[in-house]
């Protein structure tokens, strides 16, 4: 957790875009306080354990476990304190500007604060490690280190754009609602089912849901539902199969669904995509509760 003190940094955010060129990736692990220095080029630091006390100007943070910093080019830094860590660092060339702090999602950008933490649902810090330790074989060149600088900078910039977006909100419900109707698709869902887990009110819950997956959740169970159909359909499992394990107990509503939603029906995909299409419908299947929006 980060703790900052004097000069605000909630406004230091960067731009990156275009090719990352890396020129050091290290691992230091050691008690000392960190050089009275400026760079000619970025510098990332993640801290692994310990703590990492940096000033930038009058700004003063004291990093921990999972937390970063980010600095510019030609940007004079240094230790606060004499720090016991763990915590790797990046010399790296990119395209990248200040800009103002983002106020909403640019999910397809990276932005980036100059203080921030790494998600902690993604394992950043083995990806960091094995990367750290490819590129110190010699057996890698730029563009894999790019492409995997790329993909953690992408991660870390949607973590910390949602985190102030959602500031007033719990950060993470939204995924949280997600991976539940994920983890229960073939399952009957209604809004008891989520106040039950969330212990919110179904409102609620839909409300944040929308403000941060842009669907209502009704919306979205049917669309999963419609997507792991579709990946049942082209298996090779039976309309009927396909649509009872995908949490539809009303056939022709699922019918409806899936033809609304991808455009053709199930018979229409099997015969395009499945040699032999078949259907051997279930006649026992029930009309389906469907969740208030």
């Amino acid at each position: 957790m980060i703790a900052l003190f004097a000069g605000g940094y909630e406004n230091d955010w960067f731009l990156f875009e275009g090719e990352i060129h890396v020129h050091t990736i290290g691992r230091i692990v050691a008690t000392n306080l960190h050089p009275n220095r400026t760079l000619p080029f970025w510098v990332l630091g993640v801290v692994v354990s310990g703590q990492r006390t940096i000033q930038v100007g009058e700004r003063q943070a004291y990093l921990t476990a999972g937390d970063f910093f980010i600095l510019p080019p030609h940007i004079p830094h240094q230790g606060i304190e004499r720090d016991k860590h763990d915590a790797f660092f990046v010399h790296f060339d990119v395209k990248g500007r200040a800009i103002s702090p983002p106020a909403g999602l640019h999910a397809d950008e990276i932005r980036l604060p100059m203080f921030g933490n790494i998600p902690t649902e993604t394992d950043i810090l083995r990806s960091f490690a094995y990367t750290h330790n490819q590129f110190s074989t010699g057996r890698v060149g730029q563009p894999f280190v790019h492409s995997q600088f790329l993909s953690m900078f992408y991660q870390i910039s949607l973590y910390m754009q949602k985190k102030r977006a959602w500031a007033n909100v719990r950060t993470h419900l939204g995924d949280e609602i997600l991976e539940y109707i994920s983890l229960h698709l073939a399952e009957p869902m209604n809004y008891q089912s989520f106040e039950h887990h969330f212990q919110l009110s179904y409102r609620q819950l839909n409300t944040i849901f929308k403000k941060q997956i842009q669907s209502t959740i009704r919306q979205k169970i049917i669309e999963l539902r419609i997507d792991h159909a579709l990946n049942l359909l082209m298996q090779g499992e039976t309309i009927a199969y396909a649509a009872e394990h995908s949490g539809f107990s009303d056939y022709f509503y699922f019918l409806k669904c899936f033809k609304k939603g991808k455009g053709l029906s199930p018979k229409e995909l099997q015969k395009k995509y499945i040699a032999a299409g078949r259907d051997t419908r279930d006649a026992g299947l029930q009309p389906a509760l469907h969740p208030n929006d």
